[in-house]
């Protein structure tokens, strides 16, 4: 019984209190810039890296936020243009 009671716990806090960080940097956004359609959010979710997400946690601003996603975006972009013009 107290196994299933342990199990429930780490469940419940996984799935609520330890989420994905693009999940995490989605909820900011949100809180900077105002409710987000899932596009947005899946959008973060695939572009999102360790910078991205981190520089979307401590940004001040609706506007510092989305550079953030875009600079992480263009910086993938400028590394497969390197790769694609050799």
């Amino acid at each position: 019984m107290l196994a299933v009671v342990a199990g429930l716990g780490v469940g419940a806090y996984l799935k609520w209190f330890h989420k994905a960080p693009a999940a995490r940097a989605c909820e900011r956004l949100t809180s900077l810039c105002g409710e987000l359609d899932a596009s947005t959010c899946a959008d973060l979710a695939k572009v999102a890296n360790d910078k991205a997400v981190t520089c979307v946690r401590s940004a001040d601003t609706c506007m510092e936020a989305m550079g953030c996603v875009m600079g992480s975006a263009l910086e993938d972009f400028e590394r497969g243009f390197r790769r694609g013009s050799e």
